[in-house]
């Protein structure tokens, strides 16, 4: 039986064309392949960006951007003004992102009313054809947002600069340290019904859920990590240093 043989489109709501995500991106599929968006297949080996040495190469060219282009930017007196295309390549993934949102809420909700909460990130059949052309864009993207590496580069700007701070940034760095929470809790409740669906079945449980241990551990560790980033990130950057305060105070 194949990963997809309910055809995967089964849990798909029919939002109007123009309203759909799905609808423009099989229209965009069928443009530049000739082939319906349902044909695609993610095959390891054979998929763009599907294989080892094309994630050793960008890792790579990576270490070569942050290090290299560095290195050889100290030679030019001013940096390259690319404001223009900075703006232009934030605005692409702000509306790529947001787009890529809407095309997750137009194959989940429907899978939540129909299904369940918990067959949505556990049963073999959640895992759909739609889906997984949302995943492998979403991948795509994060080749794209290599540039944002190397427009700072060429611009001679720290990698850890986020320049201006607008009111609502706090915010959501909140709302990111709050998403990587929630995305722990779900990884450690996969984890553990799997674990006692299989070797202990006299425990409290929501039946088995699709996905190895394996994967499940080295995404709470992947998350965490992200985690410990943005908590240092929040306490370096909102939160003034005890002693900072209590001159602040003295000199009022």
């Amino acid at each position: 039986m194949s990963a997809f043989s309910q055809s995967g489109t089964q849990y798909t709501q029919h939002w109007p064309s123009l309203v759909s995500p799905d609808w423009w991106l099989n229209q965009l599929h069928i443009l530049t392949t000739g082939q319906p968006k349902s044909a695609w297949r993610w095959i390891p080996g054979q998929t763009a960006f599907s294989t080892h040495l094309s994630v050793l190469v960008g890792f790579l060219g990576y270490l070569f951007m942050v290090f290299g282009i560095q290195f050889l930017m100290r030679f030019k007196k001013s940096p390259f003004k690319l404001e223009g295309i900075t703006q232009a390549h934030n605005l692409f993934l702000s509306v790529a992102s947001a787009f890529l949102f809407l095309g997750f809420l137009e194959q989940i909700i429907p899978m939540i009313m129909t299904k369940g909460f918990v067959f949505s990130f556990c049963d073999e059949f959640s895992y759909t054809q739609p889906l997984e052309y949302l995943y492998f864009l979403n991948y795509l993207f994060k080749w794209v947002e290599f540039i944002d590496t190397l427009l700072l580069v060429l611009k001679k700007k720290q990698l850890t600069s986020i320049g201006i701070r607008p009111w609502w940034k706090k915010h959501v760095t909140t709302l990111q340290i709050s998403q990587f929470i929630i995305d722990i809790g779900f990884v450690v409740f996969s984890q553990y019904t799997n674990m006692a669906y299989h070797n202990y079945p006299d425990w409290p449980h929501m039946g088995n859920c699709r996905g190895t241990r394996n994967a499940a551990f080295i995404g709470t560790i992947l998350l965490s990590s992200y985690l410990i980033l943005f908590i240092q990130f929040f306490a370096n950057t909102y939160k003034k240093p005890l002693k900072k305060i209590s001159k602040d105070k003295k000199d009022q």
